[in-house]
């Protein structure tokens, strides 16, 4: 009945035609330069879709035989942001022990590469003051023999993995869940500790919030900063919305499941412009579908026939999108209904622009329209809509009393 928020994990569930786009990304990964460390950017808006182009990026890349080891990195799994540092060490070792056997690593030097990680590890263990004097010690010529040895650990590391003619991808996903000090780990953690030749990066965010938390915690231009560390930024496509109409014409179809009569149908179908005013301007990610039709399953299994199903898709689409004004509908129910006999509305309340600016204060969504959200409920209460514009249909008492 109800549809998770997952991704989609592999191509042939692709509903919205991003095959292509995550072929050509992998194409291009797996054409990244040897000898390097490459960091790409997949940057979108939530519930643009980026796990599930990601999911179809690494498929691409394991069906096509590229040779190349993914590694996935979920940062958000960590308690502590402390050990951030350690658990991505932990990560790649672990992947280096049981999937190298995939590549052409002999177990000799797959033995030693893991040890040299492990070794490098340790020197991030317990303290956080470990890497920043670390990382000033790059600069200062009288570092001491200590953190001198850092940094010959991480050369062991690099040296090791040029050996061998062999790509890893750490793929880093949802970054921008992650608390801003998180965020400025990872980003620090690709570009100073872990930029090992042949290990590329392929991490997903939203560029606004990464660029803000990197702004606040480094104390720069988020934006720059960005920039120096992604090398290869990609947008991920704005979603085909004549597909998500389908997808979405798809569920509205299933309304007339609970139609038992002809009128009933002649219903749905002359009111559907409601739909127009307080769902469509609502509905441009496969999230925000999904979030729609799980609300609108609910209230339909428990409304049998007592209400129109175009009135529960129009009260579902606003309890999803906007639901401060579900609570101003029921506090302004006398007047949206009718509180006297024939329907009219009783208070004095009843010009357009008044209710319009009235309704505007209510408003969150970044979508909102005060003038579509006057013309849903006009069609959703015909009461409502006799009062708000002279362009209303007349209409009768027995309407009236059959939709209030």
């Amino acid at each position: 009945m109800f549809s998770s928020d997952r991704p989609i994990s592999k191509s042939s569930e692709d509903l919205l035609g991003r095959y292509a786009f995550s072929k050509r990304m992998a194409t291009a990964i797996a054409n990244l330069a040897t000898g390097d460390s490459t960091v790409v950017g997949l940057y979108g808006a939530w519930g643009s879709g980026k796990t599930s182009v990601i999911n179809m990026v690494e498929e691409e890349l394991e069906q096509s035989n590229s040779g190349i080891l993914v590694i996935r990195f979920n940062p958000w799994n960590r308690i502590e942001s402390s050990n951030l540092i350690t658990e991505f060490f932990q990560v790649l070792k672990e992947n280096v022990n049981t999937k190298i056997e995939k590549v052409a690593y002999d177990g000799t030097k797959r033995k030693e590469l893991s040890k040299a990680i492990e070794t490098y590890s340790e020197s991030f263990k317990g303290s956080k003051r470990v890497f920043f004097r670390w990382l000033s010690s790059k600069i200062d010529k009288n570092a001491n023999r200590q953190f001198g040895s850092i940094e010959k650990r991480k050369r062991l590391i690099s040296n090791l993995l040029k050996r061998f003619d062999t790509k890893i991808l750490i793929i880093v996903d949802d970054i921008d869940r992650l608390p801003d000090v998180q965020i400025r780990s990872i980003f620090q953690l690709v570009t100073t500790i872990a930029d090992f030749p042949n290990v590329n990066y392929l991490l997903s965010y939203e560029r606004k919030i990464v660029e803000d938390a990197l702004s606040l915690i480094q104390s720069c231009n988020g934006s720059e900063y960005l920039e120096k560390v992604v090398q290869v930024p990609i947008k991920i496509p704005k979603i085909n919305q004549e597909k998500i109409a389908d997808l979405l014409s798809k569920k509205l179809a299933d309304l007339s499941n609970y139609t038992t009569t002809e009128q009933e149908m002649s219903d749905i179908a002359s009111r559907a412009s409601l739909l127009r005013y307080c769902l469509f301007p609502y509905i441009e990610t496969i999230r925000d579908l999904r979030r729609f039709s799980n609300v609108l399953d609910f209230e339909l299994a428990g409304s049998g026939a007592k209400v129109s199903p175009i009135d529960i898709a129009a009260i579902s689409a606003i309890s999803t999108f906007e639901p401060e004004l579900i609570q101003w509908i029921l506090a302004n129910k006398n007047s949206l209904c009718g509180g006297t006999p024939g329907g009219y509305i009783s208070d004095s309340k009843s010009n357009r622009e008044s209710y319009k600016t009235e309704i505007e204060k209510v408003l969150r969504n970044k979508n909102s329209d005060p003038d579509n959200i006057v013309r849903a409920l006009s069609v959703l209460f015909p009461s409502f809509g006799l009062a708000v514009s002279p362009f209303h249909p007349i209409v009768s008492t027995e309407f009236l009393r059959m939709h209030k």
